[in-house]
């Protein structure tokens, strides 16, 4: 669902869904893979998140403003050709508001706690 697919940082306890809405559901992820092996390819890609992550919160910052102007400029960024679906720049705005919320929530658990 590109930018409308919301961020969880709890367990939802939803079932995977077909096409871009895994959720936490680990069976309907890995689908014939074990899950030790699913596992181990999640650690691969963590390990080179935190870089991510920050350089993430500096793109955050500064695209804030123009996400809405690219998508009003270039109709590609408002489509996803494989589900043909469109996103509005209410969208983008909304992402951006997730995004804000999860880097909140994981700085207060940083403060208190391992965050998982």
């Amino acid at each position: 669902m590109g930018p409308a697919n919301p961020l969880y940082f709890n367990k939802t306890g939803y079932a995977a869904t077909m096409v871009g809405m895994p959720y936490d559901d680990l069976d309907g992820w890995r689908s014939i893979f074990p899950a030790e092996t699913y596992i181990a390819r999640c650690r691969q890609v963590a390990e080179g998140f935190d870089a991510g992550a920050r350089q993430w919160q500096e793109v955050v910052a500064v695209c804030e403003g123009e996400s809405k102007a690219l998508a009003e400029r270039d109709s590609r960024i408002g489509y996803e050709c494989s589900c043909h679906y469109f996103y509005t720049p209410q969208d983008l705005r909304e992402k951006v508001l997730n995004c804000r919320m999860i880097l909140s929530v994981a700085a207060d658990a940083a403060d208190t706690t391992t965050c998982r």
